[in-house]
């Protein structure tokens, strides 16, 4: 019943519909949501981090096509990965998860892209 609960209450944590967002899903809980409430089941911290995997994604294909580069998700161990931002959200509760996944994201590798320059801008007719 209490991981129900849980579930729920992620699901339910939006704004106004209507308002501009930038970010939807688990990871714009905010820090002390994720310290006082989830992180202690390994399945939900789970979660928030398959959604921060997802962004970092995200952010590295915009970094690859804009910027030729992109941080290297494998350049740290996902325990640490993991752990840095556990720390990010003990040191800052009132931010969200999502400002943290912004900080891991300093302490990765920058690798340089090895798509072809323009790609995927190029068009074929």
């Amino acid at each position: 019943m209490r991981k129900l609960l849980i579930a729920a209450s992620l699901l339910c944590t939006g704004t106004v519909q209507g308002e501009p967002l930038s970010s939807m899903g688990i990871g714009t809980a905010t820090c002390v949501q994720f310290a006082t409430e989830y992180r202690a089941d390994a399945g939900i911290e789970q979660r928030f981090f398959d959604w921060a995997q997802g962004l970092m994604s995200g952010i590295n294909d915009a970094l690859e096509d804009t910027m030729g580069k992109y941080r290297d998700l494998n350049s740290m161990p996902i325990a640490q990965q993991k752990e840095i931002l556990r720390a990010y959200c003990d040191d800052h509760p009132a931010a969200t998860y999502r400002n943290g996944i912004n900080a891991l994201m300093n302490y990765l590798t920058i690798a340089p892209s090895e798509l072809p320059p323009g790609y995927p801008l190029q068009q074929s007719d």
